[in-house]
């Protein structure tokens, strides 16, 4: 675990476990070897994305004090000392008052992988995740993002793309614990080949979640026939004044499809690149840091070209 140039107020300590109050029950902490604590103090503003590199088998708390601004980006290290296949990490972020976090996450694991995200939203605070999830032989992602403070705003923003015989399965809780809360789901993504790829996404407004206004959807492409996608948006309910909803579409990239940029002097290859990049590229374009949308689009072109 390490942090690139953090401002001297902000520290990281290595800790020796997960106090039993944590995310809990949704994190397995067996499954970790390393607990970290990031603190980022109150009233902290950080103009520049600070740079998290997590190593497999970490488990990171962020508590982001009142007031503070942040963009983190987080990167995970391959360990090929580890005895077995699967790679696994997990960040608790926790938002004071008033708090305004942007989380970027970028996966290209070439092997097995368990992710856990989580974070609690405090008091009019705003918490947005920005994922991308670009290969994995069998990936198994889940983010939790709660808000707990009246006011607060969770929204994610998730692409994903597989390939060859990958299997994905990503799930999103957006949960609204408090009143007036708000914010957008949006999970989009593309599978060719062999892949399977299932995308769940849920919204769940608890009985004190009145005044609640929030959307999930859910765009799936599937470039091959022999590709597989299941997506399952969900709402849960307990309370009445709310706005939720939520959709689901699946395109399909057909031979007649190919046929017609054929027929205008585009290969087959360069047609898929546009299918790819023109789906994907809106969800990128919404990365704050344009170096992370840099990174994410170059692992995208790798993605399909390999595949």
């Amino acid at each position: 675990m390490k942090i690139a140039g953090p401002p001297a107020s902000i520290t990281l300590k290595k800790e020796t476990k997960v106090e039993r109050d944590s995310a809990s029950a949704f994190f397995s902490a067996a499954a970790f070897s390393s607990f970290w604590r990031l603190s980022i103090p109150a009233g902290t503003h950080i103009k520049g994305p600070l740079h998290i590199t997590v190593a497999p088998e970490d488990f990171l708390i962020v508590d982001i004090g009142e007031g503070a601004e942040v963009t983190l980006v987080e990167e995970v290290t391959k360990n090929k000392k580890l005895k077995t296949k699967n790679s696994s990490h997990a960040v608790d972020l926790r938002l004071g008052e008033r708090t305004k976090v942007a989380y970027i996450s970028l996966s290209d694991a070439s092997q097995d992988s368990i992710v856990r995200h989580a974070a609690t939203v405090g008091r009019e605070a705003s918490m947005h995740w920005y994922l991308a999830t670009l290969g994995g032989d069998n990936v198994d992602h889940v983010l939790q993002s709660e808000v707990v403070g009246e006011g607060g705003e969770s929204g994610v923003d998730w692409l994903f793309f597989a390939s060859g015989k990958e299997k994905m399965n990503l799930s999103v809780r957006n949960i609204f614990s408090a009143r007036e809360g708000r914010g957008e789901v949006v999970m989009k993504g593309i599978a060719q080949d062999k892949a399977h790829a299932a995308a769940n996404g849920i919204i769940m407004i608890g009985p004190q979640g009145t005044g609640t206004d929030t959307y999930l959807t859910q765009s799936v492409l599937m470039l091959d026939a022999t590709a597989k996608v299941d997506y399952v948006p969900a709402l849960q309910i307990k309370t009445n004044d709310v706005k939720a909803s939520h959709s689901a579409s699946v395109a399909r990239v057909s031979p007649e499809d190919l046929f017609y940029f054929a027929s205008r002097g585009i290969p087959a290859a360069e047609a898929r690149r546009m299918f790819v990049e023109g789906f994907l590229g809106e969800v990128v374009q919404r990365f704050p840091d344009k170096n992370a949308g840099k990174t994410v689009m170059d692992g995208l072109r790798d993605a399909y070209i390999s595949g």
